[in-house]
This record gives structure tokens, C-alpha cells and sequence, in this order.
């Protein structure tokens, strides 16, 4: 198929789409799926085409459904680019695959393109027992044979460890995966008031260290986060927090915001997940006992019912 020029490419949405429409306000959801469908015929210009349309427009619709989107490209091997574009995320932030729901569901291509990465952000031993997970997961009845799937002189190698730790090993063993560190200004004078009446700054270091499940707990010089959201229950004194590490994403029209996903309900508050949500229709928290949050694995507040916030 001869190459898919700008003009070309907007008559094609066009009369898919039907009609004369101008392109951008064309529903992303429906270029995602056209370029499923270009795919899976085979018509690998304008699935290109639409892939490449994706990732330099449709940046924040592509964070906003990370989870669709990445269940979807690795069912083939022909979304290069948008791989890329999703590995580079989950390398920065694994727990959004490795620590959900599906994750042992996950496509075997998909788990082996993020293992290449050098920059997963993720200890070894952590990633090793996310594999063994995944991998009893795909046959249960299956016991894991660690000597069977190791070399063999790597396994010697490893049975020598534990008893003469000093001992070279024969085999090659690789670098460790690079760890990234963001390093802030260092902060040579107190703010003249104070970033939180909740919470201070070595909270925020521990907190940011939970976030990214280190074993060690973040430099005050080193906290990588400054988007989490920590709130004080009315009544209770409960401290509740939340976090996003995508993006919050609105879709404007003439006349409102409209409801793109669980990512963003309206202009009154912020939900995090189904978990927990704030909301006030007069933009005063407060009041109204309109926020709440839902039964989690561990419970986050005593009871389930409605309340306000005081900060």
C-alpha cells in the first residue's frame, strides 16, 4: 500500500467517521479502534498511520485508558511505537501492571518486552517473584523446578553462595537494573508558610517511599512526588490521602466538561479510582458530607458513610 499522506489519512476518518467532520474532534476511542481493525486486516500504512496519530495527539487519552490500551497492542507485534510508549511509562511506574488485579493475565510478549528494559524500576529479587507469580499462574498444578530453568552453573554458582559467600562465581552475572533518582533543589530556607497543616515533609518522603514500595525511605531531597493528595476526615480526625500517577483528564466542549472516565468525574472534586473521592457541588469540602470511599483490601476509614473534610 503506497504511504498515507496527511491529506489522504483525514479523508479516510472522514468517510469512515461519515460525513465531512473536522478530524480532531473525531472521538479518540474511535481512532483506537480503527486502528485495531486497520490491524488485524492487515493494513499496516494507515495502522501506522493511526498509531503515529495516537501518540503525537491523543497523549493524555492514551494515560487516561492505560489499562485498555496496553491489554490491547501486545495481542500482535505491530504496535511498536505505542509499546514503547506504554513500556516507558510502566518502567517509571511497574506497580500500574505488576501490582494490578490482571496482572497474571498479562500477554507472555508483553511481561518479556518489559524485562528487557534496563530502567524498570523495580529490584531483581522484587521482579523475580512478580515472574514466579505470573508464572504459576499460567498452570497452577505446575511445581516451579528453579533448577530446571537456571543454568546450571549458575545454579552451583548460587548453591556455593550461600555457603562461602567470598567465593567467586564463574558465571556472568549483569548489572543491576539502573535505578532513577530525581534529585530536587535543595531547600535553603522554610517556606514562610507551611506546604501542609496535615502532614510534613519527612511524612511526604515516607508516603512517596510507599508509593514506589522502597524498602528504604526517600531523601527529603530526593522526593520524586508533589501530586499526592492528603485530606482530614470532619469529626474523626482520620488522615485519608490519594494519588494519580498518569494524569487527571477532562474533555471540554461548548458548553461543560464531560465525563471521560473514572479518571475525573466533574469540576467539584477529585476521585482516586473507585476507592475514595472528594466532591462539593459549592467547591467547599467541608460541608455537605458529600466525599466517601469504598470497602479496600484493608479498610482506609472506619465507616463507609459520607463525610467532609476540615483540610
Amino acid at each position: 500500500m503506497p504511504n498515507i499522506s496527511d491529506e489522504i489519512f483525514d479523508i479516510i476518518i472522514k468517510y469512515i467517521y461519515g460525513g465531512f467532520v473536522n478530524v480532531e474532534k473525531v472521538e479518540t476511542k474511535f481512532i483506537f479502534d480503527l486502528m485495531m481493525a486497520a490491524n488485524k486486516f492487515e493494513i499496516e500504512e494507515l495502522t501506522k498511520k493511526l498509531e503515529n496519530h495516537l501518540i503525537e495527539t491523543k497523549n493524555s487519552w492514551l494515560k487516561s485508558h492505560f489499562s485498555l490500551v496496553y491489554r490491547s497492542i501486545f495481542n500482535g507485534s505491530n504496535f511498536k511505537y505505542l509499546e514503547k510508549f506504554c513500556n516507558d511509562i510502566v518502567a517509571k511506574y511497574p506497580s500500574l501492571i505488576f501490582d494490578a488485579e490482571d496482572f497474571t493475565s498479562l500477554q507472555e510478549s508483553a511481561l518479556v518486552s518489559l524485562l528487557k528494559r534496563d530502567d524498570l524500576q523495580l529490584e531483581e529479587v522484587i521482579i523475580w517473584d512478580y515472574i514466579t507469580k505470573w508464572g504459576i499462574a499460567q498452570n497452577s498444578a505446575l511445581p516451579v523446578p528453579y533448577k530446571k530453568i537456571l543454568d546450571e552453573q549458575l545454579w552451583d554458582d548460587l548453591t556455593q553462595y550461600f555457603i562461602d559467600q567470598d567465593k567467586p562465581m564463574e558465571s556472568i552475572i549483569l548489572p543491576p537494573r539502573t535505578i532513577l533518582v530525581q534529585e530536587l533543589p535543595i531547600r535553603t530556607t522554610k517556606p514562610i508558610n507551611p506546604f501542609s497543616t496535615i502532614i510534613t515533609y519527612e511524612h511526604v518522603a515516607e508516603i512517596s517511599s510507599w508509593i514506589d514500595r522502597k524498602s528504604s525511605t526517600y531523601s527529603l531531597t530526593s522526593i520524586p512526588y508533589d501530586t499526592v493528595v492528603i485530606m482530614k476526615v470532619k469529626g474523626t480526625e482520620e488522615i485519608l490521602g490519594g494519588y494519580n500517577r498518569l494524569i487527571w483528564d477532562i474533555m471540554w466542549d461548548t458548553n461543560n466538561i464531560k465525563k471521560r472516565d473514572r479518571a475525573i468525574e466533574n469540576t467539584h472534586g477529585l476521585p482516586f479510582g473507585d476507592i475514595l473521592h472528594m466532591y462539593s457541588p459549592s467547591s467547599n469540602f467541608s460541608l455537605n458530607n458529600y466525599c466517601g470511599c469504598t470497602i479496600y483490601e484493608k479498610p482506609i476509614k472506619t465507616t463507609i458513610d459520607k463525610f467532609s473534610i476540615v483540610d
